[in-house]
């Protein structure tokens, strides 16, 4: 009976030291993940760079501004409605900050804004027309007061606030949305509807649109919004032609924002594994060229850095290049400085195959692996090719689980390895040696106690 009750017990301490040994693997893989996704400009990023002016003022246009956070911004949330109000022709569209600094956008892409927030206001008579606001991290910081302040001096009256995704954390933040009816992504509204409990938080839509307000769920119904905002207030024709030169499928919740909304289950799981197990993670660098598109920059980023499967990195020529719509991108690494990479994605624009003819000879004597994210043969929407391209190298259950994050609800084809299997081994490997950890400790601390029993004799 003794010996079955040891026996017992030394299975439940070597279990709980596996999971012990895995639990904390795993928490170690999750901060460097974070830290991939979110890292800060390195210096030779941020030191002076020459600015190019930003787009000329026409006052018989309403004016956008696309606001960036004195913190990290998301990156779609940013590039794309900048991308869309300025392909859209019909307004005057600024990436806005506190400063003319460079800002950083997760996943690790940093651009310059075009207008300060005093110029701005030397600029307009009045308030924007609309203000678009992305989600930021650590908003409630002393960093980000002079952002919030901002947006109350100039969020009232007739101007138009249009969160995107967790954008809406940053407007309850400011508390202009205190009693008011907005949406948000389905995988923090739990946390907000806490956080915030003075702010109506509805589930299930894709969009709410109250006039003088505009939020949006997860990240690409954004895009839905958008195109929305665009028909109803510059006619249906702006807003197709706007989806067309996006390649955007046919979404049946531009017109109708009602949906499922997701909660989290175990179609989520591989990006906890990637983020916590997958490691070594593969290098993937993106080349920046003039005439990168915007949207499909920012579908190449998060995709990829949403995934964890790689660590992703801006590479281009110079050391910055002026995106489709006028926007300035500042590469992490340029030539011929490069760093090892084991892919290189080219992400659709102007230019795109010209600029993949064209790289530098260290990348294309090395043999690395090129994938264009979008070509002139068959255009396709930057978010499905992104998509279905990490599918194929890495494995549908991930690029499903991405989809799902980023609110990608368009049918996908997707082709490519199933379950990530290979996620197991480091989980499996840190758990055995745990156990073996704690083995040697028992078999330690018996020699310790016999030798302690024969010198008392």
């Amino acid at each position: 009976m003794k010996r079955a009750w040891t026996q017992g017990l030394r299975i439940i301490g070597y279990t709980f030291a596996a999971l012990v040994a895995v639990g904390l693997s795993g928490v170690l893989g999750l901060a460097s993940s974070s830290g991939l996704i979110m890292a800060p400009a390195p210096t030779s990023v941020v030191a002076p760079i020459v600015s190019q002016p930003g787009p000329t003022y026409d006052a018989g246009k309403p004016t956008v501004a696309v606001l960036l956070g004195n913190t990290q911004t998301e990156a779609t949330d940013f590039l794309a409605p900048y991308a869309m109000f300025s392909e859209s022709g019909a307004y005057n569209v600024y990436a806005v900050a506190e400063t003319r600094e460079p800002r950083t956008l997760a996943g690790g892409v940093d651009v310059l804004p075009q207008r300060s927030f005093a110029e701005l206001a030397a600029l307009l008579p009045s308030h924007p027309d609309i203000i678009v606001v992305p989600a930021m991290t650590e908003v409630g910081s002393p960093q980000n007061a002079p952002v919030l302040d901002w947006l109350r001096q100039h969020g009232q009256g007739q101007t138009l606030l249009f969160s995107w995704c967790v954008g809406a954390e940053v407007l309850a933040e400011s508390g202009l949305i205190d009693g008011k009816t907005v949406t948000t992504h389905w995988g923090q509204i739990d946390a907000f509807e806490r956080a915030y409990p003075q702010v109506h938080w509805q589930r299930g839509e894709r969009y709410i649109d109250t006039g003088t307000l505009l939020t949006t769920g997860g990240i690409t119904a954004g895009v839905d919004a958008t195109l929305h905002l665009l028909a109803r207030r510059n006619g249906q024709a702006v807003a197709d032609t706007v989806a067309q030169a996006l390649h955007y499928p046919l979404s049946p919740f531009v017109t109708d924002p009602h949906m499922t909304q997701y909660t989290y289950g175990l179609a989520d799981s591989p990006l906890l594994l990637n983020a916590a197990f997958n490691w070594p993670k593969r290098r993937a660098g993106v080349w920046l060229y003039d005439g990168v598109g915007e949207l499909d920059l920012a579908a190449v980023v998060d995709v990829y850095a949403i995934s964890s499967a790689y660590r992703v990195d801006t590479l281009a020529a110079g050391p910055a290049v002026v995106a489709q719509h006028g926007l300035q991108i500042l590469p992490r690494w340029q030539a011929p400085e490069l760093p090892p990479v084991q892919r290189l994605l080219v992400p659709g624009g102007d230019g795109a195959e010209q600029a993949a003819a064209h790289l530098p000879a260290g990348l294309r004597g090395d043999g690395v692996p090129v994938t264009i994210l979008q070509r002139s043969q068959a255009p396709t929407y930057a978010f499905t090719l992104a998509l279905q391209d990490l599918a194929q190298t890495h494995n549908v259950t991930t690029a499903v689980a991405v989809a799902r994050r980023l609110e990608v609800r368009s049918p996908l084809q997707l082709a490519g390895p199933r379950w990530p299997l290979h996620l197991l081994i480091i989980p499996l490997l840190a758990g055995l040696g745990g156990a073996i950890a704690l083995a040697g400790l028992a078999r330690l601390g018996r020699r310790a106690v016999g030798l302690i029993r024969h010198n008392l004799r």
